[in-house]
């Protein structure tokens, strides 16, 4: 197979897959279990299949069967599904260096496809989580952070490590609201000399019957 000699790839056309990438999980994160990773499976099979006239004879129906065969095991675990478009990241290189390009008026479509599946694939790889996960995980992130740099709570045990891994240090008005918290479930008996008085119950008096 004779090498294709093709002109280097301009900035915008080695950009311009990562934003394609950036669309197609954006919009797969729109769908909902199962159907994201039914219809990923099913993308992914066809794109198997975008190559049977790529010019290398038999080893594209080889590999589209390879690709059929990972899309269906994607319909139950998305990883097969991520090393799916993996391969299809390789098998753009091969085309792009001695096969056909995937888009037959754009010669350089292989290779911008071989920048764009590696970062479907992992995404695929990683669980396909909704970036609406992502942000949400960041506000929780951003939540701890903030309650670690205020103080702990009075609830927080005293053992608990904060995420530097050092002991949190209670402010004043922390230890002010663990002091309020202490007397308030101490009840009348709790006096400022943080002792506590022993209430006895008064000695029942008994009556004898005379008969």
């Amino acid at each position: 197979m004779p090498l294709q000699l093709h002109h280097a790839l301009t900035l915008p056309q080695m950009i311009s897959p990562l934003f394609i990438a950036l669309i197609w999980i954006a919009a797969f994160s729109l769908l909902k279990e199962p159907a994201r990773r039914n219809f990923s499976a099913i993308m992914v099979a066809g794109a198997g299949a975008a190559y049977l006239n790529g010019g290398l004879g038999g080893w594209e129906f080889a590999f589209c069967a390879l690709i059929t065969f990972m899309a269906y095991r994607g319909l139950s675990d998305y990883r097969f599904i991520g090393v799916a478009w993996i391969l299809h990241a390789c098998w753009d290189v091969v085309h792009h260096l001695y096969g056909n390009p995937i888009v037959p008026f754009a010669p350089s479509s292989s290779a911008g496809c071989a920048i764009c599946d590696p970062v479907i694939g992992l995404w695929y790889i990683c669980g396909a989580q909704s970036i609406a996960t992502w942000f949400r995980h960041s506000d929780a992130r951003a939540c701890r952070l903030h309650s670690w740099t205020r103080g702990p709570s009075p609830l927080i045990p005293a053992d608990t490590k904060s995420p530097s891994g050092l002991a949190p240090r209670p402010t004043a008005e922390v230890a002010a609201a663990a002091f309020l918290e202490l007397g308030t479930a101490s009840g009348p008996g709790f006096h400022s000399n943080h002792s506590r008085e022993t209430r006895f119950p008064p000695p029942r008096q008994c009556s004898v019957r005379k008969n």
